[in-house]
C-alpha cells in the first residue's frame, strides 16, 4: 500500500487501460475523457478520501 497519492495518479491509468474499455459504448463521444481516465480520477479522490 502506497502513501503518495503522486504514486496512486501514476499506476491508476495503467490499471484502468488494462481492465476497462476506452468507451462506453461505440457510440459514445470520442471527445471527453475515456473510461481509464475516469477511474484514475476516482481512484485518487478515494485515496484522498475526497468524496
Amino acid at each position: 500500500m502506497t502513501r503518495s497519492a503522486v504514486a496512486v495518479a501514476r499506476e491508476a491509468p495503467a490499471i484502468g487501460e488494462a481492465s476497462l474499455p476506452r468507451h462506453a459504448s461505440k457510440y459514445s463521444r470520442k471527445d471527453g475523457f475515456t473510461l481509464p481516465q475516469l477511474f484514475a480520477c476516482l481512484a485518487v479522490r478515494k485515496f484522498l478520501r475526497q468524496d
